[in-house]
């Protein structure tokens, strides 16, 4: 890496990582790396897909691409998402390292306009990303998706199509969180910004009662990073998200039961 005379970060040549974790993704991961296979042209990069207990054909179909297969047979951590991620960083040599969901497909500028993006002080870039709108409920979720970029209130950060500084990232790690893009957010310190102009798509097919769990587990995920319940309220009601709130009040229940337990024993 260079840099030029304003301080700006000269990214040619460059060594980019990016880390695709896989469980039973046989009807995404195909165009996930065919994407990322058009969106690294002339980018000095590596790709680590991790296959996480998958009895489909998902191995198979990653091997298909040049990319590094790691098979894993037992999930050692809570959660097996997180485990994934430290495992493609412990093999990871870029000097940037990014995570791609195997359900994202990103656009084929995505990763030169994010990586164009950093400077001496910014640690993480994350873009945009949209619901493809492959179904009627797609098309809808799509459509309220809109209105953050008028709103703009309640956005979070998507750890699905993230970059993120490698010196740094390599120093704090990933944990075994429900949220482990946001509490390395948090750790990490620095500037964290959001490129809308960098946009990738979420290809699964959502239903409702896939969002009403997605919001319960950012409701916990909340709570174990220890955002501010004021601050998760009045997401829910800004983005009529009711279930973040809910999931936040159940985990924060849950932990208090057990901190009883522990004392009673």
């Amino acid at each position: 890496m260079a840099r030029m005379d304003d301080g700006a970060v000269k990214f040619d040549p460059l060594k980019l990582s990016i880390i695709v974790a896989a469980h039973n993704e046989e009807r995404y991961i195909s165009r996930c790396l065919e994407a990322i296979e058009q969106a690294v042209e002339g980018i000095e990069h590596e790709v680590i897909v991790i296959c996480d207990r998958c009895t489909d054909r998902t191995t198979q179909e990653a091997r298909r691409f040049p990319v590094i297969v790691i098979e894993k047979d037992q999930a050692l951590w809570r959660n097996s998402y997180a485990e994934n991620l430290e495992i493609g960083l412990k093999q990871a040599h870029g000097e940037f390292i990014a995570v791609v969901d195997s359900d994202i497909r990103v656009e084929k500028s995505y990763f030169r306009k994010v990586l164009a993006a950093f400077d001496n002080d910014i640690v993480s870039v994350s873009g945009k990303v949209e619901t493809e709108r492959s179904t009627l409920f797609n098309r809808i979720y799509s459509l309220w998706e809109k209105t953050y970029d008028t709103i703009g209130a309640g956005r979070e950060p998507r750890g699905g199509n993230r970059i993120y500084r490698g010196d740094i990232l390599r120093k704090v790690r990933f944990s075994d969180t429900i949220a482990p893009d946001t509490d390395v957010d948090l750790r990490m310190g620095g500037r964290k910004i959001y490129l809308r102009e960098a946009i990738s798509y979420h290809m699964r097919e959502l239903s409702f009662g896939k969002c009403i769990r997605g919001q319960i587990k950012s409701g916990r995920a909340r709570r174990q990073l220890r955002i501010p319940i004021w601050r998760t309220i009045l997401h829910s009601l800004v983005r009529l998200r009711p279930f973040v709130a809910i999931g936040y009040i159940a985990e924060y229940y849950v932990k208090r039961t057990e901190q009883i337990g522990r004392h009673g024993s």
